[in-house]
């Protein structure tokens, strides 16, 4: 009987090319049902009212009534803990390209899309508009030119940005933003390079479907496996039932209490380093905090993520 030959395990084998992932969708495809179980106790993030008043002077009202953002940013609807999860856990019939699809809640059955969310808010859909959902520029490539625009110095950007580097008119715009439309997607103080795209462009009076983001963003919280990820939009999802004809008096649910308006009354001084600015800036009338405080109240990230990673889990409360 002839000798075995000795076979060197793995000397044939070869190192699979490594697949760049793309960072809006999941790692791994998550299961329908498992996403169901981890919606009923996955947090909510509810957006803020947002009463401005005292920085004219840096044009970031212009701004936000250029894009119309105003009826949006002082929403005041209730939010209901049941009414979200089951809008979510309901969710059909997605429509990749146009960011559309179905949900229901008690027989009460929404179809929603850009053109909804862009009626509802009298937000703009436009149709040539930057698709920021799929994001296709090298934003490194502009670097010079963003931070010049940005933070009134040219610099290499890296991974991320922090937000006291933004001259003072984009970091009010961006804080804004993060309670509102990024729904706390993300981090308040550390902002990716999507984030700074947006602003970029915000700047540059871009048009931007934003009710196309805002559904996109809806589309992949659905799709999240991550049970930390706050579900987002509280406040939205409740008003786009209840103007579908949901009666939410005969309901007996329990709806999150109404989190305090967020004011924004005192100017930021662009000499100002202290740490305690990002804090006042949301807290104008009380002392100042200690460093626990700020890292508890400003992290933007409850749970603990990635601050490199956009979608990072975020609690829905601060």
């Amino acid at each position: 009987m002839p000798p075995k030959k000795k076979v060197r395990h793995g000397s044939t084998s070869t190192v699979p090319e490594e697949v760049q992932h793309d960072p809006f969708m999941p790692r791994h495809p998550p299961d329908e049902h498992e996403c169901d179980k981890l919606i009923a106790k996955r947090p909510i993030s509810v957006e803020r009212v947002i009463l401005i008043a005292g920085f004219e002077e840096h044009g970031v009202v212009e701004l936000l009534d250029f894009y119309k953002l105003r009826p949006f940013i002082q929403l005041t609807q209730e939010c209901y803990p049941t009414h979200v999860r089951a809008f979510y856990s309901n969710i059909r019939n997605v429509n990749e390209e146009k960011y559309s699809f179905h949900t229901s809640f008690k027989g009460v059955v929404v179809r929603v899309s850009p053109s909804l969310i862009g009626r509802t808010f009298s937000l703009e859909t436009p149709k040539k508009a930057i698709n920021f959902c799929i994001p296709d520029i090298d934003i490194k490539a502009m670097s010079n030119t963003i931070t010049k625009e940005l933070c009134g110095h040219s610099f290499q950007l890296g991974t991320s940005i922090e937000r006291r580097s933004l001259l003072p008119k984009y970091r009010i715009l961006s804080l804004i933003l993060f309670h509102t439309v990024w729904n706390k997607k993300g981090h308040l103080n550390e902002l990716t390079l999507y984030v700074l795209h947006i602003l970029f462009h915000m700047e540059r009076r871009s048009k931007i479907n934003l009710p196309a983001l805002i559904c996109h963003n809806m589309i992949e919280a659905r799709r999240s496996n991550v049970s930390t990820r706050a579900l987002p939009y509280g406040s939205i999802v409740c008003l786009l039932l209840q103007n579908a004809g949901l009666d939410f008096k005969t309901l007996p649910y329990e709806s999150i209490p109404r989190m305090q308006p967020m004011r924004m009354k005192m100017s930021i001084d662009k000499k100002t380093s202290s740490s305690s600015s990002p804090w006042k800036a949301l807290h104008p009338d009380a002392l100042p905090p200690t460093p626990s405080q700020i890292d508890d109240k400003e992290d933007g990230d409850d749970d603990g993520g990635d601050e490199e990673d956009e979608d990072a889990p975020t609690d829905g409360e601060e």
